[in-house]
């Protein structure tokens, strides 16, 4: 049995919440693009966050273009 998930839109892909420890990781994912220009059935992960339990955080996501990717990082 083969089975493809394309699913459109952001998710919690973990979440950690004990006495000491608390950590997020969160995605989003948007239609691909084809080399015609056109949008594909097909979903890619364009962003991921994270947050820690010292409220640090790190949030990677592609460029508009989807040529390269941006970077803003944030400790409290």
């Amino acid at each position: 049995m083969n089975y493809t998930f394309n699913g459109l839109g952001e998710y919690v892909l973990l979440s950690i919440e004990t006495s000491n420890v608390k950590f997020s990781l969160q995605a989003r994912t948007e239609r691909a693009v084809k080399e015609d220009g056109n949008l594909s059935d097909a979903t890619i992960f364009t962003a991921f966050a994270a947050k820690d339990h010292s409220n640090s955080s790190i949030h990677v996501e592609l460029n508009r273009a989807k040529d390269s990717k941006r970077t803003p990082l944030k400790s409290i």
